[in-house]
C-alpha cells in the first residue's frame, strides 16, 4: 500500500534554505481475533498484523531545490554598484549636487550576482541625515523596501540568481541639503544568506 501527500509552502515563505522537517508516525488499528474454540478453524494471521514500534516513527528532512553546486549550500558573489545619472561630476570625480536646483535625486542601482543562488538578498542604504528617502522608481516596484532613521532596506530577490541583475532607481529629497555642507556620505551594503 502507498500513500502519497502533496505539502504546499505558505506564499510568503522567505526561508527555502532549511529543510523542513517532517515526523510519520503510524499505528495498527486495534482489531482483535476471536476467542479460541478447539477444534474450529484458526483465523487467517494475514488479517491480524504485527507493528514493529522501533520503526513505527520515521523522521525525515527534506530539502528545497536549490541550484547550489553538488551540496546544498548555496556560496553567492553578490556586487553593488551605483551612481546618479542626473548630476555632473567635479573636477576630482564627485558628484555635484547644486543646492535648490531639484526636488529630487535619482541614485541609480545595479546588485548583481555572479556566483550560486543568493537567497534572502537585501540591499542597505545608509543615508547622511540631510537625505531623506521618498521610494524606488518604477523599476523597483517590485522591490520591498522599509526605513528605520537613515538606514533604509530593500528586499531584493529570494533568489537573486546566478547572472542575474536587479536595477532600479532610489529616490531621495536633498531638501535639508545646505550649501555649507561640503559633503555626503552615501554607503550601500548588500547582504544574503548564502
Amino acid at each position: 500500500m502507498s500513500l502519497w501527500f502533496k505539502f504546499f509552502t505558505q506564499h510568503n515563505n522567505l526561508d527555502f534554505l532549511s529543510a523542513i522537517q517532517f515526523r510519520l508516525t503510524y499505528r495498527l488499528r486495534k482489531v482483535l481475533p476471536p476467542i479460541m474454540i478447539p477444534g474450529f478453524p484458526l483465523p487467517d494471521i494475514n488479517t491480524y498484523p504485527i507493528l514493529d514500534e522501533a520503526t513505527a516513527e520515521i523522521f525525515l528532512a527534506v530539502n528545497f531545490l536549490k541550484n547550489c553546486a553538488h551540496d546544498t549550500e548555496c556560496l553567492s558573489n553578490l556586487n553593488v554598484n551605483a551612481s546618479f545619472d542626473s548630476l555632473e561630476r567635479g573636477t576630482f570625480g564627485d558628484y555635484v549636487l547644486r543646492v535648490g536646483q531639484t526636488e529630487d535625486i535619482k541614485l541609480e542601482v545595479v546588485v548583481g550576482n555572479s556566483d550560486e543562488e543568493a537567497h534572502e538578498t537585501i540591499l542597505f542604504e545608509i543615508l547622511p541625515p540631510s537625505l531623506f528617502y521618498i521610494g524606488l522608481d518604477e523599476r523597483g516596484k517590485q522591490y520591498a523596501c522599509s526605513q528605520s532613521k537613515n538606514i533604509v532596506a530593500c528586499a531584493i530577490a529570494n533568489p537573486l540568481h546566478s547572472g542575474e541583475q536587479a536595477k532600479f532607481g532610489i529616490r531621495l529629497d536633498p531638501k535639508n541639503v545646505h550649501s555649507t555642507m561640503q559633503k555626503l556620505n552615501i554607503s550601500l551594503l548588500v547582504n544574503t544568506v548564502t
